[in-house]
């Protein structure tokens, strides 16, 4: 179950906000999206006559388990012969007396056709079933179910024999309820019935924001799994849940840990929690500022890296103990972040902060500002010399926290600081020979084998492959390059255009027609696609129902590392390659070098440049 917290004070007309802004298509009980819906829609089981949404394979769960207990043969086998309609969608058996619709209640007769065919002997039913003269159905009444055809029996009932039974298991509800709950037996809908009033409207906006953001696909199942522990908890008001609901505190049974279902049912509350937050209290930096957490998602104008998202990023300044040093360090990364430098810098400045507090935390006797002289200093970088990381990484560091004393003695924040709490360049660790980093010609001609290319998993995959093997693009250039990515000079040669995100500015690269088709190929697909279009020529394939997220970096690693142990690529001595894709772009540069081509027209080697 999730464990209720305490409450924060609830904002001044919250539930008026909600009143005033849930629109009445998501202020329902139970809510069944459509199949079509780009969020909340589950398509339909690909059998024709079958209604049940998707479980896997394009088929409802009953489908799935005969495929898989005919051996999974090719689907379309199947499809075209799945056997008689699953579990709940076949017709209630009547009558074997022709014409009659009641409900068959044994032999294949109905209650009144049984009773006149014991009384004739009991022969056999079919034959006697066919003496019997056509029942006609004037004056019969049909169930009010819509998909059952059975008569009446009862003339005071509403349902055939068979549903006011079910009807009456129910607990008798109302007849139009109990009606429009058969018809969403087995199919995608959210229940939020029985929840307290205002946490059923913070829920019906949840799913609002996310319908209106279209930020991921999200199946009725996995809201329904939240709604049940939210159910469960007993809570009135999503902000009584905790921030962070998958947290190991968890009790069995709630949002603990767990991935699937189960993990997108946690990430569902947090997303609902936090879309309620926002409405009460709003977004910006009077908000953040005060939190120990400063969630991204709520500071407008942050320069974020090529394909880099802040949906649910965060500043976690909550590991900084000493009091004093957060509330410096919150005036600093607000400072640093409103200049608009890149929040990928910003995030290695508070880590370096981060690890400056665990090394006073280690200290006997609390220390103040005023005590951090260079002897203090000398201390850390003692400490920080043991530490795991590598020269970069603690480089870095004592950067970030020079950088740091820099700003409190520019702004006068704390006067008591002292002149001697300085690193100086000798401070900053030694960095080893760097090794070439390009590939070698044996190693590449492995790569670049057609048959190994068309191992690719994906097509997306294997063009951003050849791209910045060609072209010596950034992997996170590569990742979005932009829809309209292909420019010709006055002689019609192509040339590949994309921003380079690092110089903050435009360039293009001379292709080959070969290259030019390749990528009209995948601007074709992603059209089909995205029939409205996107603004990248690689989107990301999930969770990504506009199309306006472009592939991640690291999505394109994992899928590479899986390549490279697929094609068994290996080096001169046999072991399998590992490599990272800024070596093709050191490979292109040492390349072009080797044809003789002017190194300022070309990419520097690892040897001779830190550009990454």
């Amino acid at each position: 179950m999730v464990t209720p917290v305490a409450a924060p004070a609830a904002g001044a007309g919250l539930l008026e906000k909600l009143l005033a802004t849930v629109r009445p298509q998501f202020r329902v009980d139970v809510l069944v999206p459509s199949a079509d819906d780009p969020v909340l829609g589950v398509p339909g089981c690909a059998v024709a006559t079958c209604d049940y949404p998707v479980a896997d394979h394009g088929i409802c769960n009953g489908h799935r388990l005969r495929w898989r207990e005919r051996g999974m043969p090719a689907l379309a086998e199947f499809l075209a012969d799945p056997g008689p309609p699953v579990r709940g969608r076949a017709a209630l058996s009547h009558c074997a007396v022709r014409g009659c619709r009641y409900r068959a209640a044994g032999q294949g007769l109905c209650h009144r056709h049984r009773k006149r065919w014991e009384r004739a002997g009991k022969p056999d039913p079919a034959r006697w079933a066919a003496t019997v003269p056509t029942v006609e159905a004037s004056g019969r009444i049909e169930c009010r179910l819509p998909f059952c055809g059975l008569w009446i029996e009862n003339p005071r009932a509403v349902f055939c024999r068979s549903h006011t039974l079910r009807w009456q298991r129910a607990g008798r509800p109302e007849i139009e309820e109990f009606i429009a709950e058969c018809a969403r037996l087995g199919n995608a809908h959210i229940d939020l019935r029985g929840l307290p009033a205002q946490v059923k409207l913070e829920l019906q906006y949840a799913l609002q924001i996310r319908g209106d953001t279209m930020t991921s696909r999200i199946s009725p199942q996995v809201i329904s799994i939240a709604v049940g522990w939210v159910a469960r908890a007993g809570i009135t008001s999503l902000l009584e849940c905790p921030e962070q609901p998958c947290g190991s505190h968890q009790p069995a049974g709630g949002p603990g840990r767990g991935g699937g279902k189960y993990g997108r049912a946690r990430a569902f509350l947090s997303f609902a929690r936090e879309a309620v937050e926002t409405l009460r209290d709003g977004i910006g930096w009077d908000i953040e500022y005060r939190k120990d957490r400063w969630r991204l998602a709520k500071l407008p104008g942050l320069v974020l890296t090529a394909g880099q998202t802040r949906d649910h990023a965060q500043l976690r300044f909550d590991r900084i103990t000493q009091p004093w040093l957060r509330e410096l360090s919150k005036r600093w990364i607000r400072l640093r972040l409103i200049s608009g430098l890149n929040v990928e810098t910003v995030v290695g400045h508070l880590q370096a902060l981060t690890r400056f507090s665990q090394f006073l935390a280690t200290a006997t006797d609390t220390i103040a500002v005023g005590e951090i002289d260079r002897a203090l200093l000398e201390r850390f970088l003692g400490w920080l010399a043991a530490q795991p990381s590598g020269p970069v990484t603690k480089s870095r560091h004592i950067g970030g926290i020079q950088l740091f004393f820099e700003a409190i003695r520019r702004h006068r924040w704390d006067q008591r600081l002292p002149t001697t709490a300085v690193f100086f360049a000798e401070d900053y660790p030694k960095r080893p020979p760097r090794m070439t980093r390009h590939l070698t010609e044996d190693v590449m001609n492995q790569i670049e084998q057609p048959t190994n290319l068309d191992r690719w998993p994906s097509p997306e995959g294997r063009l951003v492959t050849i791209i910045l093997i060609h072209c010596g693009l950034r992997i996170s250039d590569a990742c979005t390059l932009p829809f309209d990515c292909l420019l010709h000079d006055g002689h019609g040669a192509p040339y590949l255009r994309y921003r380079n995100n690092k110089m903050h500015r435009e360039a293009a690269v001379p292709i080959d027609e070969q290259l030019e088709h390749e990528i009209r190929a995948q601007q074709d697909h992603v059209l089909r696609r995205w029939p409205d279009g996107s603004p990248h020529l690689f989107p990301r394939p999930t969770s990504n129902p506009r199309g306006d997220k472009p592939l991640a970096a690291s999505t394109y690693r994992a899928t590479l590392r899986r390549w490279l142990r697929r094609c068994d690529i290996c080096d001169s001595h046999g072991q399998p390659v590992q490599l990272t894709p800024h070596q093709w772009r050191h490979t292109f540069a040492c390349r072009l070098i080797n044809r003789d081509v002017p190194r300022r027209s070309s990419v520097s080697c690892s040897t001779t440049t830190r550009t990454r």
